[in-house]
């Protein structure tokens, strides 16, 4: 008897939970995405196969992450890219694209060169130009990240490429 009793407790307290919890949660779409990313320092490496998670906010705005990944044998050396969320893209009428300049958010990423002219591995914060570009593309998404930090010499440009379906949009 005292476990029939329990188990309706247990039974009436999830539901309680459930039904309030939906009350809480934020209005949202979301996408993950794999696709080929190029990453452009000195020079355009091949690509490396990636995937990425966009999600549309009930504001309009876009949340892009990154995921970490590596690319090795670059003029720098082997190169660990670490992942990154970049928050309250908004969309941008004059280029047809979300857009965000997201270098004064404070965010950093962990990089890492090894092998190459000097070596790398810390967290590093990005250059207050430092932007993402995220548009539809003819067959698909466009995601470029145009980056460099503290007095780094050159820029680092990524760009994911991936074909989407018409029922995926």
């Amino acid at each position: 008897m005292k476990a029939i009793t329990f188990l309706a407790l247990m039974l009436v307290a999830l539901v309680g939970m459930t039904s309030c919890s939906s009350d809480d949660k934020e209005s949202f779409r979301e996408w993950t995405y794999t696709g080929n990313n190029t990453l452009t320092i000195d020079k355009e490496y091949d690509p490396v196969e990636i995937t990425c998670k966009v999600t549309q906010r009930e504001n309009g705005t876009l949340e892009v992450e990154m995921p970490e990944y590596q690319l090795n044998g670059t003029t720098i050396g082997n190169l660990t890219i670490g992942a990154v969320t970049i928050k309250n893209i908004m969309y941008n009428t004059e280029t047809g694209s979300y857009y965000r300049m997201f270098g004064k958010d404070g965010l950093t990423m962990h990089f890492k060169a090894e092998g190459g002219h000097g070596a790398m591995d810390n967290d590093y914060a990005f250059t207050e130009d430092s932007y993402i570009d995220v548009k539809q593309s003819t067959n698909g998404v466009i995601i470029l990240l145009n980056y460099s930090f503290g007095k780094m010499p050159m820029r680092i440009i990524s760009r994911f490429e991936v074909a989407v379906a018409k029922d995926e949009e």
